[in-house]
């Protein structure tokens, strides 16, 4: 199915397909393809194809990717106290999609066989007073990135064990 059809120039016109009128639009100087507003459903090879007077047939493909908007993430919960040396610590990021990395006060993970990241979530096992800190989730796509930044709340405390056990906010 054609998008558009025309004539390019000083003079051209271009025609659009009444599926994409009010989205699609040809620039009749150039060719150039906008389509506004994007949608996801907009992904896929677009095929342009050029018949110059009297020359042979120019013809290019173009992927495009359209990627959901990262938004705003949360970790939950908000801040967990927990007893040194308890079982594990668990924080979660929300929403799960797209690549989530952590820190901690700042700085990357270290390569601790006790820290576990999996779908968003972050499990410490054993923790111990040195993973006391405030952890921030990161949320990656191509051409966008947002993380969360906790600087009061979401706070791991891990304190010696006669402290009393506490979960959640």
């Amino acid at each position: 199915m054609a998008l558009a059809d025309g004539h390019l120039g000083p003079n051209g016109s271009v025609a659009v397909a009444q599926a994409y009128q009010g989205r699609l639009s040809v620039d009749p100087q150039g060719g150039a393809l906008t389509i506004t507003p994007v949608a996801l459903q907009d992904t896929g090879t677009y095929t342009v194809e050029v018949f110059p007077l009297g020359g042979q047939v120019w013809r290019g493909d173009v992927q495009v990717e359209v990627y959901e908007l990262v938004g705003k993430v949360s970790v939950t919960p908000p801040s967990l106290e927990v007893t040194e040396g308890a079982r594990s610590a668990v924080l979660t990021c929300t929403p799960m999609r797209g690549t989530i990395t952590w820190t901690k006060d700042g700085q990357s993970l270290d390569q601790d066989p006790r820290y576990w990241v999996s779908a968003g979530t972050l499990q410490i096992s054993w923790p111990k007073r040195n993973d006391t800190g405030s952890y921030d989730c990161h949320r990656v796509q191509p051409l966008q990135q947002w993380h969360r930044h906790r600087p009061d709340p979401g706070l791991l405390r891990a304190g010696p064990p006669h402290d009393p056990h506490l979960v959640g906010p």
